[in-house]
C-alpha cells in the first residue's frame, strides 16, 4: 500500500513540475504573439447623421475619429467575425447587441476588442448617444488572456465586420459599416 501511495506521491509532483514549467512557457510565449491591421475600411450610410474616418498606425494601431450629427436614443451593433483562408470568408461569430450598457460575457475576442476600447477611446457604451465627436487613438488590440497560440495559422486571415444601426419606427436603420482584416503574428 505504502508503494502505490508513493508512486502516486512521485507522479503527482512531477506533474506538477511540469504543469509550472507549462504556464511560465505560457506566458512568456504570449508575448511571442500580436495583432497585425492589414485593412481598414468604412462607410458612412447617412453622412447627415455621421462623419467617420479610421486609419492603420505601424500595423498594430487603429486610429480614428467619429462625429456624430445627431443624438441616438437607442443604437445597435452588429459584430461579424471571421477566417478568410484561399480566399473563402468563413464567419465563427455573428451577433447584433444594443450598444448601451454593452458588457461582453463569454467571447473572449469581443472583451478583448471591448477592454482595449475602453482604454483608447471616449465612447462610453451608455445612452442616449449624444451628438459630438468621438474619437479612439492608439487603439491596440491585446489581452493578456487571450489565447493567441490558438488562434495563430501563418495562412490564414482574419476579419472583423462593425455595423453599427439606429431604430427608427421600430426598425434597425443602417448607420456604419467598417471592415477591419488583420492577422495574428508571431514574433519569436
Amino acid at each position: 500500500m505504502f508503494r502505490k501511495f508513493s508512486n502516486f506521491c512521485n507522479k503527482t509532483i512531477i506533474f506538477l513540475v511540469c504543469v509550472s514549467d507549462v504556464i511560465i512557457l505560457a506566458g512568456n510565449e504570449m508575448k511571442c504573439y500580436e495583432v497585425h491591421f492589414a485593412n481598414i475600411s468604412s462607410v458612412a450610410t447617412f453622412k447627415d447623421y455621421i462623419d467617420c474616418l479610421f486609419a492603420i498606425q505601424d500595423k498594430i494601431y487603429i486610429n480614428g475619429d467619429l462625429t456624430l450629427y445627431r443624438d441616438y436614443d437607442h443604437m445597435y451593433l452588429k459584430i461579424e467575425i471571421g477566417t478568410i483562408r484561399n480566399k473563402i470568408n468563413k464567419s465563427f461569430f455573428i451577433k447584433t447587441f444594443p450598444y448601451c450598457n454593452f458588457k461582453p460575457k463569454n467571447n473572449a475576442m469581443i472583451k478583448m476588442v471591448v477592454l482595449s476600447l475602453r482604454n483608447t477611446t471616449n465612447f462610453n457604451f451608455s445612452c442616449p448617444v449624444k451628438k459630438g465627436k468621438y474619437f479612439f487613438w492608439n487603439l491596440k488590440i491585446f489581452s493578456p488572456e487571450f489565447p493567441y497560440k490558438l488562434f495563430y495559422n501563418a495562412e490564414i486571415v482574419y476579419y472583423v465586420g462593425v455595423r453599427s444601426y439606429f431604430k427608427h419606427q421600430g426598425k434597425l436603420i443602417p448607420l456604419t459599416e467598417t471592415n477591419i482584416s488583420f492577422a495574428i503574428e508571431k514574433s519569436c
